[in-house]
């Protein structure tokens, strides 16, 4: 069984629900792959720490995913808030040939150690070109 696993990390209104979303669409409907996703939040809904993961079994003859949570260490983690960066130690991600990803967004995050730790780590100012491009916020959690 080859499980592909994402965690996705930022704020309430980020959409870190919406993206890992679109990613078991893509898995699923494009690729024909068993995908789940599992989501939480804290008691502020816009505003307070939010993360969901996803869990991609890259076997296509699976029907279901046993378990459905991810777990450390992830695949590919996706950062977004300097909240969720704070939590983040470099053994949070896997450092095999084909995972151990790390994307993070740099006009949110001002300060991010575990990044430094982890040698497949992706910044990518999201929120500012989500506004250069769009004019909003809000196609960030897209780019």
């Amino acid at each position: 069984m080859a499980r592909y696993e994402i965690r996705v990390s930022g704020f309430g209104g980020q959409g870190v629900i919406t993206l890992s979303k679109m990613i078991i669409m893509a898995s699923s409907i494009y690729e024909g792959l068993a995908a789940t996703q599992t989501e939480a939040y804290s008691a502020a809904a816009r505003g307070g720490k939010c993360w969901a993961e996803v869990v991609v079994d890259l076997d296509k003859s699976i029907e279901f995913i046993d378990y459905p949570k991810a777990l450390k260490p992830y695949d590919f983690l996706i950062v977004l808030s300097q909240e969720s960066a704070n939590d983040i130690k470099a053994n949070f991600v896997k450092s095999d040939e084909n995972t151990g990803f790390l994307v993070w967004d740099p006009s949110t995050i001002s300060k991010f150690r575990g990044a430094k730790k982890i040698s497949k780590a992706l910044s990518i100012p999201v929120q500012k070109l989500a506004v250069e491009k769009f004019g909003n916020i809000v196609f960030g959690n897209t780019i």
